[in-house]
């Protein structure tokens, strides 16, 4: 399998880590005391001044009040002033001044008071926020402080590695997130984890006694071994698939299964660990995923129920799909495990009911049982085979003596060949095990898969393990054929497909018409049913850029099977207009002689011409015996 079916755990949201000089320290604070003092002892100079002024004008009005003027001529006047009117004026004079100097006196007071209470008001208001802000800003940081003070203040994934034999939970769980998110796209984060024994650190925490250690551990390790076949083999130095499968068997924590199983898939890809994690994990897979999560098991054991989860299953599934293609060993050894295909059967056919077979698992499920039906009648157990061809034998009608006419002699027809055929396809209500890859359940479940799933891989998966299962030359696959055309009808599915399928849908299911083709008994429902769409797929010669040149062969294949025993199946094909295609692609070759398609195309045209009673009609459509008897076509004849 390809690394495309591989998951990569999402990063972990990490702490953010800051110092002290990512914050904005504040101004330091002015002193607001001192311009308080300063306006205090301004108004106290000025008062004293006032006060000085006031002294200086009161003694000099004192002393010119002792002067005396004499006789002074006043403007205006002819009269001499006398001295008791002089005292008089010069005590008003006296009085007025005082008055006048004690509203400047009292005009200045008021205004400094009020100054001083503008001042006094706004220093405090000021002063307020000022505090507040300070209150504030050292809250935050001591709460980041807090935060911080038990991590480390940088963290590099050196210092992250270092940190995994530490004891203390927290740490381990911020070093092991910071190496899951450092891996997350990264390949030298991935290069430097192996070189700094990283890998063996992280399986070692699989152990720890913390199921959160576990998950992150098992997050970090599915993103170091993605993509990294040098990883995946230090998993497996280090022990890491039996501790994995173990902390999988132990742990009831449904994040930690998603990740377990999320890291299996991965280091499945790797076909030197597939050996291994079948003969190690198979049953604690079955067991601990697949049959919880299918439902196989509902209401049999109560707490099992508790683990299913759709993505622990998918995961699983991913897995197996991976391992299913293993080789022969492994394909023996998982058809073989307990409950293994039953949890497979039993969820795809859960998703049918429910009508959600575009489900990513249920893709899945069909791949491995598409990978397990492979050669499957040669490699299941003898006993399966032997029985039904001694059920065969019994059950074939005894042959009659034949009479002088030859031509009334009796010979079976089709409905007595689907008896015999059909009853070695026993519907049993309950298959078991290995039983379901040949059940007519399962058939028509593949039957249903087809019709209803829009998902392209899913569909060909059907298809593809019907054409396994059909594939064979034993009694097995040809009851299956049988069943398949006559009793279940799938032909119209089929048809379906080819009319509307995606292109690798489409060449799967030319194999299994082809495989159906072999048997002179199914071919008039092939003939009727597909092989206007069969000679429609045909291009006009073999470097047709519609279909490749081995989907070309498939349908020549089909075309020459149906042809070798019957005429009226070659007038069927003649009518479709098939043959001036059939001799386009006859001659063209690809520089070597005839391509795979070419030669194909030409042991159709020589098997054509094989019926003879058919010449006259080849001769009125315009066709000559050099276009189907010819130098390219023996020699394709002889190679064959």
């Amino acid at each position: 399998m390809d690394e495309v079916f591989f998951k990569s755990a999402l990063p972990a949201q990490g702490a953010l880590v800051l110092d002290d000089t990512s914050l904005a320290l504040p101004a330091e604070p002015t002193q607001r005391s001192s311009t308080e003092l300063g306006s205090d002892k301004r108004s106290s100079r000025v008062y004293q001044q006032v006060q000085l002024t006031l002294a200086r004008k009161a003694r000099k009005s004192m002393s010119n009040g002792n002067i005396s003027y004499g006789h002074r001529e006043a403007y205006g006047s002819r009269s001499p002033i006398s001295t008791d009117n002089h005292a008089k004026c010069h005590n008003s004079v006296r009085l007025c001044v005082c008055v006048q100097f004690s509203l400047h006196l009292i005009i200045l007071m008021c205004s400094h008071i009020v100054l001083m209470c503008v001042r006094s008001i706004l220093s405090h208001v000021v002063f307020f926020f000022f505090c507040l802000f300070f209150f504030f800003l050292n809250l935050w940081t001591t709460s980041s402080h807090r935060k911080s003070e038990n991590k480390p203040e940088e963290m590099t994934l050196e210092k992250a590695v270092n940190l995994l034999t530490q004891d203390n939970e927290d740490t381990l769980i911020f070093a092991t997130t910071h190496i899951q998110n450092l891996c997350l796209n990264s390949t030298d984060a991935k290069k430097m984890v192996f070189d700094l024994h990283g890998i063996e650190k992280l399986v070692q925490l699989l152990c720890s006694d913390s199921e959160e250690v576990q998950c992150v551990a098992a997050g970090a390790l599915r993103n170091v071994v993605c993509q990294s076949g040098k990883n995946k083999m230090e998993v497996k130095k280090n022990d890491g698939l039996a501790v994995i499968l173990g902390t999988l068997k132990s742990s009831h924590d449904v994040e930690t299964r998603r990740q377990l199983t999320g890291l299996l898939w991965n280091l499945s890809s790797h076909d030197l660990l597939k050996e291994g994690l079948i003969k190690e994990g198979l049953p604690i897979l079955t067991q601990s995923v697949l049959v919880p999560c299918s439902g196989l098991s509902e209401g049999e054991n109560p707490k099992d129920e508790l683990l299913a989860d759709a993505d622990v299953f998918h995961f699983t599934t991913g897995c197996l799909r991976n391992l299913s293609s293993a080789g022969p060993d492994g394909r023996k050894a998982m058809r073989e495990c307990k409950n293994l295909i039953d949890s497979l059967v039993y969820y795809i056919r859960g998703t049918i009911a429910d009508h959600k077979t575009d489900d990513k698992s249920t893709e899945n499920c069909v791949c491995i049982l598409h990978n397990l039906s492979y050669q499957f009648e040669a490699e299941i157990p003898k006993k399966y085979t032997q029985d039904r061809s001694q059920s065969q034998q019994n059950l074939a009608p005894k042959p009659k003596t034949v009479g002088c006419f030859a031509h009334r002699t009796h010979y079976p027809v089709p409905s007595q060949v689907l008896e015999r055929q059909s009853s070695l396809l026993e519907d049993k209500a309950n298959p078991c095990g290995i039983e379901w890859l040949w059940s007519p359940i399962t058939l028509r479940m593949y039957l249903s898969l087809i019709a209803c799933s829009v998902r392209q891989y899913t569909q060909e998966a059907a298809i593809g393990a019907l054409q396994n299962i059909t594939a064979g030359n034993g009694a097995m696959s040809e009851a299956i054929a049988f069943t398949l055309v006559q009793q279940e009808k799938n032909l119209q599915h089929i048809k379906y497909i080819l009319q509307e399928g995606e292109g690798d849908v489409k060449r799967t299911a030319l194999s299994l018409i082809k495989n159906l083709s072999r048997y002179n008994e199914l071919q008039p429902e092939i003939v009727n049913q597909v092989l206007p769409d069969v000679v429609g797929m045909l291009p006009n010669d073999d470097t047709g850029t519609d279909l490749p040149a081995e989907v070309t062969a498939s349908l020549c294949h089909i075309l020459i099977n149906l042809s070798q025993a019957n005429s009226q199946n070659v007038k069927a094909i003649v009518k479709e207009r098939a043959l001036l295609k059939i001799i386009n692609i006859s001659n063209k070759d690809n520089g070597c002689g005839p391509s795979r398609a070419g030669q194909a195309a030409c042991i159709l045209l020589h098997t054509i011409w094989k019926h003879t009673d058919l010449h006259k009609d080849f001769k009125k459509l315009g066709y000559r015996k050099t276009d189907f008897i010819n130098a390219r076509t023996n020699k394709a004849v002889k190679s064959r």
